[in-house]
């Protein structure tokens, strides 16, 4: 008899993550002398449908 394997906390979170269909979050920090640079992959991960956390 095999007994199926279980699963790392890791991958039981990931598990629960696609269930709730959480997006993803991501921060962009950097120099202000990028602000152009930061604005743009703002934009690009907006539209990829990631969050990011208010500032």
């Amino acid at each position: 008899m095999s007994y199926p394997q279980l699963l790392t906390p890791e991958e039981k979170l990931a598990d629960a993550k696609k269930l709730l269909s959480l997006p993803r979050i991501v921060v962009i920090c950097g120099s202000t002398r990028f602000m152009t640079e930061m604005t743009e992959a703002d934009l690009r991960e907006t539209k990829a449908g990631k969050i990011r956390p208010v500032r």
